[in-house]
């Protein structure tokens, strides 16, 4: 009995081999494109103020502008943030698994 019960115990013990399966993220689109999806000109850039210009109208295009390469350059570095560290991470493991 006494036996028995050892066996089982070492059997606990034994070690398995496990198999990690690794995908890249999916990074979103939203974070990879720039600028306004509702552009006229379909590159992202907002429609320029119509003319007779007043310094309000060329105030807010400038604003607009400003916003979207904001918001692009934030984007953007959240995306490598994210791609960096699935890279970072990645390796880590492998070399955990050697």
């Amino acid at each position: 009995m006494c036996c028995v019960a050892l066996s089982l115990a070492l059997s606990a013990c034994a070690t398995t081999e496990r198999k990690i399966n690794v995908t890249a993220p999916q990074v979103p689109a939203s974070l990879t494109v720039c600028g306004d999806p509702t552009s006229p000109t379909g590159d992202g850039v907002p429609a320029p103020p119509q003319q007779p210009y007043d310094q309000r109208a060329v105030a807010v295009y400038i604003l607009q502008l400003k916003a979207i390469i904001r918001e692009c350059h934030g984007n953007n570095k959240a995306a490598l943030d994210l791609l960096d560290t699935f890279q970072t991470r990645f390796a880590e493991m492998e070399k955990a698994s050697r």
